[in-house]
C-alpha cells in the first residue's frame, strides 16, 4: 500500500516568491506615490500664492480711478514658515506714493492659506501693467519658497 501525499497548499518557495514579487512592487510603487503628492503639494501651494495675487489685483482694481501713476500694496505675513498664516501681519496701500488708510488686513484673508513673507505688488497706471515682488523678503505659502510672474502665476522655487 503505497500513502498519498496531500498537495492542495501552497509551499515555502511559492509564498517566499510572492512576497519577493510584492516587495519589488511596493519598491517601485511607493516613490512614485511619494512624487506625485509632492508634486500636488507644489500645486496647491502655487494656487494659494495665486489666489492671494487675485486678492491684491481685486484691491488694485477699486483704486485704479484714484491713481494716476501708480498703486502699491504690500501684504506681510510671518517671517517664518513655522509661523505661515492666512491673515497678513501688515498691510500698505499707496496710491501714486502717498499711503492710503483705512485698509485692514482681514481684507485679504485667503481661507487655506499658510503663507509667510512679504509680497509686494506694484499695478502702473500707463501701461496697466502688475509687478510682483516676492524676493527682497521671501514669500511662500506653506513650505514652500514662491515666485510669482509679472502675470499673476505663482511658481514654486524651492523649499522655506
Amino acid at each position: 500500500m503505497t500513502k498519498q501525499l496531500n498537495k492542495k497548499g501552497t509551499s515555502l518557495v511559492e509564498l517566499i516568491a510572492v512576497i519577493v514579487i510584492m516587495g519589488i512592487i511596493a519598491g517601485i510603487a511607493v516613490p512614485v506615490t511619494i512624487a506625485v503628492i509632492n508634486r500636488q503639494k507644489k500645486n496647491a501651494a502655487a494656487k494659494s500664492a495665486e489666489a492671494v495675487v487675485a486678492t491684491i489685483k481685486q484691491n488694485v482694481q477699486e483704486l485704479v480711478a484714484k491713481a494716476s501713476t501708480s498703486i502699491e500694496i504690500s501684504l506681510a505675513y510671518p517671517a517664518a514658515a513655522a509661523s505661515a498664516t492666512n491673515v497678513p501681519t501688515t498691510v500698505s496701500v499707496k496710491v501714486d506714493g502717498t499711503a492710503q488708510t483705512g485698509y485692514e488686513a482681514s481684507e485679504f484673508i485667503v481661507e487655506n492659506l499658510k503663507a509667510f513673507g512679504t509680497i509686494t505688488a506694484t499695478y502702473t497706471v500707463s501701461t496697466a501693467t502688475y509687478s510682483f515682488d516676492t524676493t527682497t523678503t521671501q514669500f511662500g505659502v506653506g513650505s514652500y519658497k514662491i515666485d510669482v510672474e509679472a502675470d499673476g502665476s505663482a511658481k514654486v522655487t524651492g523649499n522655506a
